[in-house]
């Protein structure tokens, strides 16, 4: 479904995203229609265009996915980034001491416990 949703995004006009972002910024049909100087029935024309694209069978689920797929990358690298600094980062402070922050025998980190605990 993924090799749709990015053929769908990429068909997608920019009149739809636009779309889609006012729907999930809260706007009503009638409230876009005036913002952008359309029909109502344009708007949703487009919306139903954008939801054919995409596979979804309700605005929310056009919205979830539309959005997923647009900060896909970023969240991506994000969580490639979180994984290497997990590896190669240095160790936080707190747990900085004597006891090396990974045990070289089992691979796991060494979470010091707290005075008198």
């Amino acid at each position: 479904m993924l090799g749709v949703l990015r053929s769908a995004e990429e068909a997608m006009s920019p009149r739809e995203r636009e779309i889609i972002a006012r729907i999930a910024a809260g706007e009503s049909t009638a409230g876009i229609a005036a913002a952008l100087v359309i029909s109502e029935n344009t708007v949703r024309t487009h919306i139903r265009n954008a939801m054919r694209k995409t596979g979804a069978h309700s605005r929310a689920q056009l919205v979830a996915l539309t959005f997923e797929e647009w900060t896909a990358p970023a969240r991506q690298r994000e969580r490639q980034e979180a994984i290497l600094d997990g590896l190669y980062g240095e160790p936080p402070e707190e747990s900085a001491s004597a006891v090396p922050a990974h045990s070289p025998r089992t691979g796991l980190r060494h979470v010091p416990r707290a005075p008198g605990a």
